[in-house]
């Protein structure tokens, strides 16, 4: 979810909770004043707090709860740091972003619950009440089917609330240091702790992926499947060979990159580009034009996909040879290679370019497009991808590979099945683009899991 969606939704909740707490707190004034005949006078910052600290509640409760559809038969608990290794393995700025944002998200409660009650101004109790907060989300999400029980949610938002915490116990010193009382230095420093750790700890996270020559090739397994529920079966034999891999790369296109390939295209296509509407995003940028024409630009490689306005009551009839539609390119500046194996399925004209390596270049993809009757891009999908070798790196064996399937060390989604029953076939090397935009050869087997096919992606390089 992006910043501006959360920040939206914070505002939607913190109005209706805010309203709602309101006007709870004004019926229990009226109870209290008239009817109980209180006398005791009121703070306006002790209301204030309560309005506060109700409508965060609901933005929380809103958030992890009233915001989310049902998932129908997920009823999956993931294990502790399994969000940790996930974003590791892609190293999505989103999904830290995320973990950031889970953390943060208690922050609040660990300052305003003590602030409000006296009860929750030991710290372990604040640690233990926001524990238990984080622990009745969890379970609802569970058992409603509103999303996925992590254990490090639990973590996160239990740390955010010491953080909070010690955010209050430090406010707290100060203004005692201010009012000339006695104040506990080492107290305060203690609490401050697990704010510490955290900027520690990330810190070394995004420090030694940094130092990194190579980024992380995405598709790895995150948990290590249970041998015991774990049959692989095979009769291909595999190569024990070790040699030396050829790792390429590409280079990363920027926001004014793709911005000036986006204006090019659409005035090659005679269509307005509409640059309010431009989005860019972590790892692609989106560019709209008259017609509801949208292009989407991926950083890593600079593939593409473009489409164009068309009336599906228009049917098209005329089939197109192989030599018109390279003239249907020709005419946009797009060139495909001579060797590409062309094909045509319900009107959609692919071009297939097999891996060509020479003079430390490497050269594979696809370009699929629809056009109209005039020859007019209706569709366009640029996969074809460019690259220069980098340096070569000592790889594993195919059988080596095949191991790690046998030991369970392989992506398959968490919870999806209590047993696996594995038949691997063929093996394959391919390339695919790892997290730092590097072009980086995997084994990709092609096997049957519980009897439906699928193939398993192990890195080369490890």
């Amino acid at each position: 979810m992006r910043i501006a969606s959360l920040i939206s939704m914070a505002e939607e909740y913190f109005v209706l909770g805010a309203i709602g707490i309101s006007v709870l707190l004004a019926l229990v004034l009226v109870v209290y004043k008239f009817l109980l005949k209180g006398n005791k006078k009121l703070k306006f910052s002790r209301i204030f707090g309560w309005i506060l600290l109700g409508s965060y509640t609901i933005i929380v409760l809103g958030a992890t709860i009233f915001s989310r559809a049902s998932i129908t038969n997920n009823r999956s608990i993931l294990p502790l740091f399994y969000s940790y290794r996930d974003a590791w393995i892609n190293f999505s700025l989103t999904a830290w972003r995320n973990i950031i944002l889970n953390v943060c998200m208690f922050v609040p409660f660990g300052i305003l619950l003590p602030f409000m009650i006296k009860f929750f101004r030991n710290f372990w109790k604040t640690y233990l009440a926001g524990f238990l907060f984080t622990l009745c989300i969890e379970a609802v999400q569970l058992f409603q089917k509103r999303g996925i029980f992590e254990l490090d949610d639990i973590l996160h938002n239990t740390v955010g609330m010491m953080i909070g915490y010690g955010i209050y116990a430090f406010i707290g010193m100060v203004l005692k240091k201010y009012k000339k009382e006695k104040v506990s230095w080492k107290k305060v420093a203690i609490l401050q702790l697990p704010l510490i750790i955290c900027v520690v700890g990330f810190s070394v996270i995004f420090i030694s992926y940094h130092n990194k020559e190579l980024g992380n090739v995405g598709g790895q397994y995150i948990v290590t499947y249970d041998a015991d529920k774990l049959q692989v079966k095979s009769n291909n034999k595999y190569s024990k060979e070790v040699k030396k891999v050829p790792v390429y790369q590409f280079k990363r296109w920027s926001n004014e990159d793709a911005a000036d390939f986006a204006e090019n295209l659409f005035q090659k296509l005679g269509i307005q580009l509409d640059k309010d509407r431009n989005d860019f995003y972590e790892d692609m940028a989106i560019f709209y034009g008259e017609n509801q024409t949208s292009l989407w630009i991926y950083y890593a490689d600079g593939t593409y996909n473009l489409s164009c306005l068309f009336d599906e009551n228009d049917e098209i009839k005329t089939k197109f040879s192989e030599e018109e539609i390279r003239k249907v390119f020709e005419k946009y500046n797009i060139i495909i290679p001579e060797k590409a194996t062309f094909s045509e399925e319900d009107g959609i004209y692919t071009f297939n370019i097999d891996p060509v390596m020479g003079n430390n270049n490497l050269t594979e993809g696809e370009i699929s497009v629809k056009v109209s009757e005039e020859k007019e891009i209706i569709e366009l999908n640029y996969g074809l991808k460019q690259c220069k070798m980098y340096k070569k790196f000592e790889g594993i064996s195919e059988q080596e590979a095949f191991e790690q399937i046998c030991s369970g060390q392989f992506y398959y989604p968490y919870g999806r099945a209590d047993k696996l029953s594995i038949v691997v076939k063929e093996c394959k090397m391919r390339y695919v683009i790892d997290s730092k935009g590097y072009y980086q050869p995997v084994y990709l087997f092609a096997c049957e899991i519980n009897g439906e096919k699928n193939e398993i992606k192990i890195p080369v390089v490890q």
